[in-house]
């Protein structure tokens, strides 16, 4: 019921910021980036997001996709699970070495040029990281405007994170956010978020302060645009739901 609860928040999310609508916020768990078509891996069973991709592009074959993946982990799943698909670019920025193993070779863009993995050193912190971003995720991704910028938000490159040994603080994420809107004008109304992993939990430096940092980022944005932003629902924001 879990899988499902998310699938349809992520799917409801994409919509949203596919009718300029957004951003929208999805809230599930566990991380499904790692799934593939036959396996599940990493604590997911359903790729979220190539879901919510795939789904969008059979409602609108016009449309556009772009998959910003920060977890610190590569996404694996979602490259093999679109690597043939040419209206989804995805890009991973991951930790070299890390699970599931894969996405060292940055030239290897697959069969249709639609996939960009970024590899950062162990240990990597805010210079490398927006580095990377800056200068060849966002490029890479933005060059042609999507109708979706989908995030797969993981925040297990938090300093405070168990899983692994990059240096991220909460801000940084903010700072994400500000590169996406600001540096490259992309509205924020097309942007949708989906959680992905992140397992310290720390109130000020854990998972739930990165997410605070980017979805402040994002609100800011959206207000100083003029748009509405709604910030609940009905029944309040919880497992599986999706608020734009």
């Amino acid at each position: 019921e879990a899988m499902l609860d998310g699938t349809r928040a992520w799917l409801h999310a994409t919509a949203l910021a596919a009718e300029a609508r957004g951003p929208a916020v999805a809230l599930s768990r566990p991380a499904g980036h790692h799934a593939t078509a036959s396996v599940a891996m990493g604590f997911g069973l359903v790729n979220f997001a190539a879901a919510a991709t795939a789904a969008l592009l059979t409602a609108r074959p016009e449309a556009r996709v772009s998959i910003l993946d920060w977890d610190v982990h590569y996404g694996n799943g979602v490259a093999d699970l679109l690597r043939e698909e040419p209206r989804a670019l995805y890009c991973s920025l991951h930790e070299f070495g890390g699970f599931p193993g894969g996405g060292e070779e940055e030239q290897q863009r697959g069969p249709r040029g639609n996939l960009l993995r970024l590899p950062l050193p162990r240990g990597s912190g805010r210079e490398a990281f927006l580095s990377a971003l800056r200068d060849k995720a966002l490029p890479f991704l933005l060059a042609r405007p999507p109708d979706v910028l989908l995030v797969c938000a993981g925040y297990d490159g938090l300093l405070a994170d168990p899983l692994a040994t990059m240096e991220l603080s909460p801000a940084d994420y903010g700072e994400a956010v500000r590169a996406v809107l600001d540096e490259h004008g992309f509205p924020a109304e097309r942007v949708a978020i989906g959680l992905e992993g992140g397992y310290a939990l720390d109130l000020e430096e854990g998972m739930p302060a990165a997410l605070v940092e980017t979805c402040g980022a994002l609100i800011a944005r959206g207000r100083r645009g003029g748009g509405e932003t709604d910030t609940g629902s009905g029944t309040g924001l919880g497992l599986g739901d999706s608020v734009r």
